[in-house]
């Protein structure tokens, strides 16, 4: 099964039954004018027994709340999924056996609007498993996707009993367009806030960049950190992906335009 025969299986999932033929095309269009047009095209109308269909889509609730796709299970707009690990042989020249991570699903959960698929063949480090790999790929595209406004999902229970999606560190323009995309009209003055969590509350204080001192970057994502740093002059070393784990010059240092600092990247 090739990874569209996948997607296209949990797209069924997500659509209530209802198998839809993929579509990479809707218009031909030349110089403005459409020349032809396609439309959805419907494989199967029901895929099985609506009860069948709840208990699978409660699975794929679960594995993301309990299972093996619980990295996600932070998103506050539902992701439901399986994770996937593959065995495909071993290499000819080491003899190293070689795996296929991957992760499908859909979200919102509760109310699916799409659908995707991430696969990773052959990674080179020790991990191999699609929860630990493939999931948080996932996690990057719905949230971007979430994120940048191209989902319509709002959600529609009382605004009162809603959890706020929680940013830990980062730019508070990136947070604030992410909660009014959906549906919390939250703004803040500050360039950077910083989550301070007790048992009943989420705050954010702001935190102030001071010329000349090293401010703190762990926990920013890297693009977050390299726009911080260089604005105050310094020359960004980058070792890894994801967020920031550590920094050569610790903060609170007193820093020169032009110097050099290292920010080593993980999986938080």
């Amino acid at each position: 099964m090739t990874p569209l025969q996948m997607l296209t299986f949990y797209n069924g999932i997500a659509n209530n039954g209802k198998v839809m033929k993929p579509m990479f095309v809707s218009q031909v269009l030349k110089d403005g004018v459409v020349k032809e047009q396609f439309e959805p095209i419907v494989l199967k109308e029901q895929m099985c027994k609506q009860s069948t269909l709840l208990k699978i889509q409660d699975v794929l609730e679960r594995v993301v709340l309990y299972g093996t796709g619980k990295k996600l299970r932070s998103a506050p707009y539902g992701i439901a999924g399986k994770s996937g690990t593959a065995e495909i042989g071993y290499d000819n020249t080491s003899q190293v056996l070689r795996h296929r991570a991957s992760f499908v699903g859909y979200f919102p959960a509760d109310n699916p609007q799409y659908s995707c698929i991430v696969v990773i063949s052959e990674p080179h480090k020790a991990l191999t498993h699609g929860g630990d790999l493939a999931a948080p790929v996932f996690r990057e595209l719905s949230d971007r996707v979430i994120g940048s406004g191209l989902a319509s999902y709002k959600s529609k229970v009382n605004e009162d009993k809603v959890v706020r999606p929680v940013m830990n560190y980062g730019h508070a323009g990136d947070y604030a367009a992410l909660c009014r995309n959906l549906g919390f009209m939250d703004t803040y003055s500050d360039i950077w806030i910083k989550a301070i969590v007790t048992d009943s509350a989420v705050h954010y204080n702001p935190v102030k960049i001071k010329e000349g001192i090293m401010p703190e970057v762990k926990g920013l994502t890297l693009k977050d950190a390299v726009y911080m740093l260089e604005k105050m002059g310094l020359k960004v070393e980058i070792q890894g992906y994801g967020r920031v784990v550590s920094q050569s010059i610790e903060k609170n240092q007193p820093i020169n335009k032009g110097d050099k600092v290292v920010l080593t990247a993980g999986r938080l």
